[in-house]
């Protein structure tokens, strides 16, 4: 699934994905069309603002100037969606949720819990221990000296590999049908939904961290702690209790855990219940 989409009340995946770029696409069109003839009434109207006020039909000048913000609106954030949607497919792979766990991932892989999680999956699914990776990236270095310090396997984001990204145009492949297929309205997309083609550099038969199922740390629900602090300050025998109620994102399980837009995987339409 790639999100819940509350403007068609109905989820968006893999039986439907086409039809809702077709959808998006549709919406970019014709808002751009009904912009441009917007501007074109505007302009007519500006040129004629010499004219006297009883020879301007009031009806269309209050619709222009109504709609042409509400269109440039909907123009904007259709079409930030719509670029955010090609923009994951074709150069990761992935769906927003998707995007969504690799961001998550991204903050808390330098903990202890995480590593340790994925080390479990990992002996889980191929019997075996996961040796330490020799990172190529030393963006994280502070993760790997955290890592060797505790025993946790060592490795850094850039070690996780999403096994489902193949190359732009067979991203597109997947996640679209075949080119001649896009512009109709029946046009659908390969395979059955559970079953999808890997990269060449996360094949099962290697048994690394990029053969994991994603996300790699599945499972993963334990949650430490807040980090609440409770102060008390007393000024002129007046006692007050403060606590900080600070949050932080690296202990949140991963149904609470928030990206910088502060989006949950609730928002994204997902069954916390079945989840857990």
């Amino acid at each position: 699934m790639d999100h819940h989409c509350p403007w068609t009340a109905n989820c968006v995946g893999h039986g439907n994905m086409p039809h809702f770029i077709r959808f998006l696409l549709w919406v970019d069109y014709t808002t751009g069309y009904t912009l441009v003839h917007l501007f074109k009434r505007a302009a007519t109207y500006w040129n004629d603002r010499n004219l006297p006020a009883y020879l301007i039909d009031k009806t269309p000048l209050a619709a222009t100037i109504i709609l042409i913000p509400l269109s440039l609106f909907v123009l904007t954030t259709v079409g930030i969606l719509t670029l955010r949607v090609f923009y994951h497919i074709m150069f990761s792979g992935m769906s927003q949720i998707e995007t969504w766990e690799y961001e998550r991932l991204e903050s808390q892989i330098h903990t202890e819990r995480t590593r340790d999680k994925i080390r479990q999956n990992y002996e889980t699914i191929f019997g075996k221990e996961l040796e330490n990776v020799s990172s190529w990236s030393f963006s994280r270095g502070s993760a790997s000296e955290d890592s060797q310090s505790s025993g946790s396997p060592n490795f850094t984001i850039d070690d996780i590999v999403f096994p489902y990204d193949l190359n732009p145009w067979k991203n597109l492949i997947q996640a679209f049908g075949y080119p001649w297929n896009w512009l109709l309205p029946w046009g659908g997309l390969l395979g059955n939904g559970l079953e999808f083609p890997r990269s060449e550099y996360a094949s099962i038969q290697d048994q690394d961290l990029g053969s994991l199922p994603w996300p790699p740390d599945s499972g993963h629900q334990d949650r430490l702690s807040r980090g609440d602090q409770t102060d008390i300050v007393q000024d002129n025998e007046t006692v007050v209790t403060r606590s900080s109620g600070v949050y932080h994102r690296n202990d949140l399980n991963r149904t609470e855990w928030y990206n910088d837009f502060g989006e949950k995987l609730s928002d994204f339409g997902v069954d916390l219940d079945a989840e857990k």
